[in-house]
């Protein structure tokens, strides 16, 4: 179950090196023991699937290698990681997502997420979900068709203004 948080002996007489940075994942597991490694790593893949998950809806190939490229990096950082403090990869600097120190790491996360965000946000049509509750909004975005024209919630096909009344609205009279 862990030592419990703050209460790690490696972690507090600094037998680990650069355990705020790269080092992370031993204080994890440490503090929190094999449960909270586990649900750190389930948490961090369940992103890692998000992004996977935006790259197949994407809309078009762009999107899709952009959140695919992400995924990669996101997904070797872990897993880099995670082994670099387990012993079974080499050490290489290289941080946990979202959790070691330091702020260029936390920024390329944070906007590669919103990357991917943003590829979801622009995702196909056919697999957008309509707002409950929100009416069609028509053809041309506003609630009205490009033909029509509402006055007073009153529908007027602009095919019917006659040439008198087109030449009254463009030139009134005094």
């Amino acid at each position: 179950m862990g030592k419990g948080l703050l209460h790690g002996a490696a972690t507090n007489l600094g037998y680990v090196p650069e355990q705020q940075t790269d080092f992370i994942f031993t204080a994890v597991g440490e503090q929190l023991g094999f449960v909270g490694a586990t649900g750190v790593l389930c948490l961090l893949g369940l992103v890692a699937w998000r992004i996977l998950r935006c790259a197949q809806l994407a809309r078009d190939s762009f999107g899709r290698l952009l959140c695919a490229g992400f995924f990669t990096f996101f997904a070797f950082s872990v897993f880099q990681n995670a082994g670099m403090t387990m012993g079974i990869m080499p050490i290489t600097g290289i941080p946990l997502p979202f959790m070691s120190y330091g702020g260029s790491s936390a920024l390329c996360f944070f906007m590669g997420v919103g990357l991917a965000l943003s590829v979801y946000a622009r995702r196909r049509a056919e697999m957008a979900v309509p707002i409950p509750g929100e009416e069609d909004l028509g053809t041309d975005g506003f609630g009205t068709d490009a033909t029509e024209l509402h006055v007073d919630a009153a529908p007027v096909d602009l095919g019917a203004i006659t040439e008198h009344q087109a030449e009254a609205c463009t030139h009134p009279s005094s």
